[in-house]
């Protein structure tokens, strides 16, 4: 069984007199009744893929020969749930040993045929060698601690990680320091002035934040994480999916998607999220997922690479993208994981090209085209102060239950009629024009397509009381039944809205 960032497990088998051609011929045949697919074949080695099955979502098998000895190592192709293999790769390791000693056995008697069909089924890709799979960089992970380390084909996504590591514990250390000088100082609003400052020191995304001007917000908030879990899974899928495309893509066309898909999907959140604040870098990891299945519907990998990387990547990506759990920004995860995707294309067309103006040329296109259409969404959100809205209804909440007070509260008892009509003409009615004037507003108040149903039964339900509170009023001081009629029609509505 293994355990890591990519599980593997490794074997050295001697060739036991068998020269590199018979011994790689064997091996071939060994695949071929194992039914693991050949990716790419040399005079040095192999690389294969086991078959997709509900154990597995299929690993490479590398076989090199180097000083008479097989080098031989299976290792997971996807993201490992608790980065353990299940014992995957250790039984593909017994599986081929043993099917290896079984033809060696078997096709001595035509071993030269054989080698020759080996040799006749050679196949390589261009930027695929044995010493650069298609895992990319993610085989050279031997312990957690390697993922910070820079090395050919992996530069710019561990130097993403320590920014984000070092972000992490500037913020927590700043913001302890702050909470601390509150407490010392016997602060009596610490929990709000706390949250006030948390806004500032993290960078998160808020959607009134970012349209009232706090745009940086859309960048900073990819490097800031709410926990040492949050950002301990974000880097470990961050080093995932970085290693096997940063060699790929190139590390300046890598970093460049990494954060053009990080502020579309920061964009994508304040356009579905109105009050929670959202920080974290998996939206742009989401985006590089993106990428990563943009090339895959492409050819720019083997077919056989392909297939097993698809199922793997699609995996992580439904699962990540799957609506469920709270606390999850999986707007941000969307609208990364999309922009990524098209980014992801635009890419790939350059890379097509051989020259290397056309491919800057593209990739800037695609950048600002883009760009342009998230800014042009951005500047399209209206604005929606909820808090301010949840204020208003609360104070007029308290100024009905003051209405309601001068008809019934004791205190008024010892009052003579002419005194209570002075009372309510004079403390009352003014109290209710002035909340006919914030309802109006209120009702004009742009609000969440899932608020607004709420807020109408609201607008009726305070109408209707305020409404009956006049019609009391001019009872009272006309002693005229006309108006009972009409009081009841409204109590009759306001029952039936609580009924509902």
């Amino acid at each position: 069984m293994a355990w890591g960032i990519s599980p593997k497990k490794t074997a050295q088998v001697p060739l036991h007199g068998f020269g590199t051609d018979k011994y790689l011929a064997i091996v071939f045949n060994a695949f071929e009744n194992l039914n693991w697919k050949v990716s790419y074949a040399d005079d040095k080695g192999l690389i294969a893929y086991t078959p997709i099955s509900w154990e597995s979502y299929s690993e490479q098998i590398t076989v090199v020969i180097e000083n008479e000895i097989a080098h031989i190592k299976s290792e997971c192709v996807g993201y490992q749930a608790f980065l353990y293999d299940y014992g995957k790769n250790e039984k593909n390791l017994e599986l081929l040993i043993t099917e290896i000693e079984y033809c060696a056995f078997h096709i001595q008697t035509d071993i030269e045929g054989n080698i020759q069909r080996f040799k006749d089924n050679f196949y390589q890709h261009p930027g695929i060698n044995l010493s650069y799979t298609p895992l990319g960089a993610k085989d050279k992970f031997t312990h957690l601690g390697t993922i910070f380390i820079p090395r050919k084909n992996y530069q710019v996504v561990p130097i993403l990680i320590g920014i984000n590591c070092l972000v992490f514990i500037f913020q927590r250390i700043i913001f302890s320091a702050y909470v601390f000088a509150l407490n010392k100082k016997g602060a009596s609003d610490i929990e709000e002035k706390s949250t006030a400052f948390a806004k500032i020191v993290f960078g998160g995304i808020e959607r009134n934040l970012v349209l009232n001007g706090d745009y940086w917000r859309l960048f900073t908030a990819c490097f800031s994480h709410s926990s040492f879990s949050h950002i301990f899974f974000n880097m470990i899928f961050l080093a995932y999916i970085g290693s096997i495309i940063e060699g790929r893509v190139g590390k300046w066309n890598f970093l460049g998607l990494y954060l053009m898909t990080g502020i579309c999907a920061s964009i994508t959140s304040i356009g579905f999220r109105y009050e929670e604040m959202g920080v974290g870098a998996s939206g742009a990891i989401m985006g590089m997922f993106g990428v990563f299945l943009a090339y895959l519907s492409t050819n720019f990998f083997d077919t056989k690479a392909r297939t097993a990387f698809l199922i793997s990547t699609a995996l992580i990506s439904i699962i990540t993208l799957w609506p469920s759990g709270e606390g999850i920004d999986h707007a941000a995860h969307f609208g990364g994981f999309i922009s990524g995707y098209i980014f992801g294309l635009f890419s790939y067309w350059a890379y097509t090209k051989a020259e290397r103006t056309k491919r800057y040329f593209i990739r800037t296109v695609s950048y600002i085209l883009i760009l342009l259409a998230m800014s042009s969404w951005v500047y399209l959100m209206p604005k929606y102060d909820l808090e301010a809205f949840r204020k208003s209804k609360d104070k007029m909440m308290v100024d009905l239950n003051l209405i309601s007070s001068y008809f019934y509260a004791s205190d008024y008892d010892t009052l003579t009629k002419a005194e209570r009509i002075v009372l309510l003409e004079t403390k009352m009615i003014p109290v209710i024009r002035k909340n006919e004037i914030v309802l109006r507003e209120l009702k004009s108040t742009p609000l969440p397509s899932e608020e607004e149903k709420d807020a109408k039964q609201f607008f009726k339900y305070y109408g209707n009381k305020l409404k009956i509170y006049e019609l009391l009023y001019k009872e009272y001081k006309t002693d005229h039944p006309a108006y009972r009629k009409k009081m009841q029609q409204l109590t009759d509505e306001i029952y039936e809205q609580e009924e509902e």
